[in-house]
């Protein structure tokens, strides 16, 4: 099995790319120069029922957390210097959050429903200091998720409301709704110094507003496409897509300047029908490059100024053995999946778990000659 990493949480500091690993969900890291990969903290220490994601990976006072997407789950604490693991519950509501941003020892958490409040948590006393509710009065959200991701600016965060024609402005002042006067509800937007951009719900149109909501410009995206995500810079908007073929990368004026090919699945698309994850969602930025990270297909590097790109495969370590790696990549299908792999498993169990596998090319020859499970099972684990 090739032991690649795939993600869409995490968090950069000077050395390392902190990820969370959706295969084997685990805590990992990336040698920003190397491209090594090590396994930190093995699912064994995070998963305890399948209903444990994450979304979300911080760094803070020389830790990493892994902020789970149910807040009332715990939190675990990575000590990047004693290298111990801590956890802790603060919190006992049970929606989910989509966003978490950090500001000195607080983290503002922001709801996957507006009609749930903002939490605002301090890490040093492990507790809520401050809820915040969402105004609602003008908005009709129809389905889904209603808040994605948010965009920190200076000292204010914004926000779209999915498939609304608003978004959220927070401070410490509070927080204030804009109209943003578009003629098509939105799906996902970015903000870059004092201009937003949005894609409307049905992935024809690329908007451009002011702070003040007002359209600036309406640009026809050819090929429709729905967009899990935008990356606004100075010359260019990148859209990833949530499925498809392509990343599409926008000039400032609307005009199409580049499509960059994604090339061979990371992991069998049943794996990803259970979980509804996205083609591509985390990444990380510096002066010159944008780094898509893994997912659904392999990390893309882009240059900002040539925008030639280079795929990368990011593949466990030889100290994280072949057999280690089996054992969480077992572990956490358990615990996801709620399968359990033994010799008199039934077919249909069995069967699906190598359609997840075959896409991490673990090689099972002649699988169809195999009428019982039994067989199946002696031959993935040969």
């Amino acid at each position: 099995m090739k032991r690649k990493l795939i993600s869409c949480a995490s968090y950069l500091d000077e050395t390392y790319i902190w990820c969370y690993d959706e295969v084997i969900c685990a805590l990992s890291r990336i040698h920003i120069k190397t491209f090594q990969v090590e396994c930190i903290i093995p699912p064994t220490q995070i998963l305890v029922d399948e209903d444990y994601e994450v979304r979300k990976i911080i760094g803070w006072n020389n830790k990493i957390i892994i902020l789970p997407v149910h807040i009332n789950k715990k939190w675990i604490v990575y000590d990047k210097l004693s290298e111990g693991v801590e956890c802790f519950n603060f919190c006992t509501d049970s929606y989910r959050y989509s966003e978490a941003i950090l500001f000195g020892d607080r983290v503002v958490l922001l709801p996957n429903s507006i009609n749930n409040p903002i939490i605002v948590a301090d890490l040093l006393e492990k507790k809520i200091v401050k809820r915040i509710n969402i105004p609602t009065s003008e908005i009709i959200v129809k389905d889904g998720m209603e808040i994605w991701d948010a965009k920190v600016e200076g000292n204010n965060i914004y926000f779209l409301i999915r498939n609304s024609f608003f978004y959220g402005k927070l401070n410490e002042n509070g927080i204030e709704l804009v109209r943003i006067n578009v003629p098509k509800n939105l799906f996902c937007a970015d903000f870059y110094e004092d201009k937003g951009w949005a894609v409307d719900i049905e992935g024809k149109y690329l908007y451009k507003f002011n702070k003040k909501g007002v359209l600036l410009e309406n640009y026809y995206l050819e090929n429709r496409v729905q967009i899990s995500r935008i990356v606004v810079e100075k010359k260019y908007i990148f859209l990833l897509p949530m499925d498809g073929s392509e990343i599409r990368i926008i000039g400032v004026n609307g005009q199409l300047v580049k499509k960059i090919a994604l090339g061979e699945q990371n992991i069998a698309l049943e794996f990803w029908k259970i979980f509804k994850l996205p083609a591509y969602w985390g990444y990380i930025k510096n002066s010159f490059e944008i780094w898509i990270l893994p997912l659904k297909y392999p990390m893309k590097i882009i240059d900002m100024n040539t925008l030639k790109s280079k795929k990368k495969n990011f593949e466990y370590t030889e100290t994280f053995s072949e057999n280690m790696y089996w054992k969480y990549y077992e572990y956490s299908m358990r615990r996801k999946m709620n399968f359990t792999f033994y010799e008199n498993s039934s077919n249909i169990f069995l069967k699906r778990y190598i359609e997840v596998i075959e896409g991490n090319n673990l090689e099972i020859n002649k699988k169809e000659k195999f009428k019982d499970a039994k067989k199946i099972w002696k031959a993935i684990r040969s």
